[in-house]
């Protein structure tokens, strides 16, 4: 297994991490996922959690790895 909390995807690209917690629309984020994500971004990394297709896809294309 994986450390709680850690995000459903992780990239690294250009030395960058990026970190992206997959939710359903109505989905509920944990105490733990919140953590993970709020430490990736204290430490310089890029992380999000995203509830939808559409929130994943903007966020992936905010980061400038997509299109």
């Amino acid at each position: 297994g994986v450390t709680a909390g850690v995000s459903d995807i992780i990239l690294f690209h250009r030395s960058k991490f990026f970190a992206l917690e997959l939710k359903a629309p109505k989905g509920r984020a944990s105490e733990t996922q919140w953590a993970f994500i709020d430490a990736v971004n204290r430490e310089g990394g890029y992380g999000s959690i995203a509830w939808g297709l559409d929130e994943a896809l903007d966020a992936l294309k905010l980061w400038g790895l997509i299109k």
